[in-house]
């Protein structure tokens, strides 16, 4: 992952927007172009690498430069610039930017809170059939390195071991789809 940009300092970006901590919405407060209105929701999904998050773009006098708008929520909220470490959303919905769904994580962290892959089979996050066994097959990653669970008869039995494992390995970061 590319290192995260510093971020524009906490007068700046108190200045420029405003923020909903329940509904999660940003609105420009003080607008730098004529273009935008003062009210106007921030926030674009142009990129199409950042189809699942906001962006929003902030000139400073180091230049112009694109955040992720879950970031400059968090500076604007706790006043402090996360640097290093990822902003997690809760729900894995990266467009609820409710501050109540947002949380610092490292990047292991983060990846424990993944939702199932869109090609999963068995319907079940951690779960696979192993055609070699003949049966289904649970396995959980932590903090880089995959850990086999066992086989199982069911896909169920094998979600129930990946379950308890996440658990105890991911603990609130733990999801089981």
């Amino acid at each position: 992952m590319p290192k995260a940009i510093p971020l524009p300092p906490l007068e700046l970006i108190r200045e420029l927007f405003d923020y909903d901590e329940v509904s999660g919405i940003v609105t420009w407060n003080n607008p730098r172009s004529n273009r935008v209105r003062k009210g106007t929701a921030v926030g674009t999904r142009k990129a199409s690498n950042c189809k699942k998050y906001l962006k929003v773009e902030i000139t400073t006098e180091r230049g112009k430069f694109s955040y992720m708008l879950h970031r400059v929520i968090w500076m604007h909220v706790t006043g402090e610039d996360p640097g290093a470490l990822q902003i997690d959303h809760i729900d894995g919905n990266g467009l609820n930017n409710a501050f109540s769904n947002l949380r610092k994580s490292d990047a292991s962290e983060n990846q424990c809170n993944t939702k199932k892959r869109s090609n999963n089979s068995s319907g079940f996050k951690g779960v696979g059939w192993s055609k070699l066994h003949k049966r289904w097959r649970a396995r959980i990653q932590f903090k880089g390195r995959e850990h086999s669970l066992g086989l199982f008869d069911t896909p169920e039995l094998a979600h129930m071991a990946y379950c308890k494992a996440a658990a105890e390995l991911h603990g609130e970061f733990a999801r089981g789809q």
